[in-house]
């Protein structure tokens, strides 16, 4: 298991909208400077997938990152389930 745990100063709501809005996704979501995220798309219901495109800035390399939300709190818990198989929780 990984666990990552942060704390930001700004309204729950506003950290919310940011992490499940597809018109912000795409301007935090690269680990690194030579990636980027040019296309997200989001149906925030349980059953419902995110997909998010990760691409190398040059153009060398895409793919889809996606996953299935099984259960969603509003501004508390988002559960889902990676494309590959794997398990994430995401507490707000």
């Amino acid at each position: 298991m990984i666990q990552v745990q942060t704390q930001i100063q700004i309204s729950l709501e506003t950290v919310w909208d940011c992490f499940t809005n597809p018109k912000h996704i795409v301007h935090w979501n690269f680990a690194s400077p030579d990636w980027h995220c040019p296309k997200a798309t989001n149906d925030l219901i349980e059953g419902g997938e995110f997909h998010y495109t990760m691409a190398a800035k040059d153009g060398s390399f895409e793919f889809d990152f996606w996953g299935t939300f099984q259960q969603i709190v509003a501004f508390e818990k988002l559960e889902i389930v990676l494309g590959d198989g794997r398990k994430m929780s995401v507490i707000f």
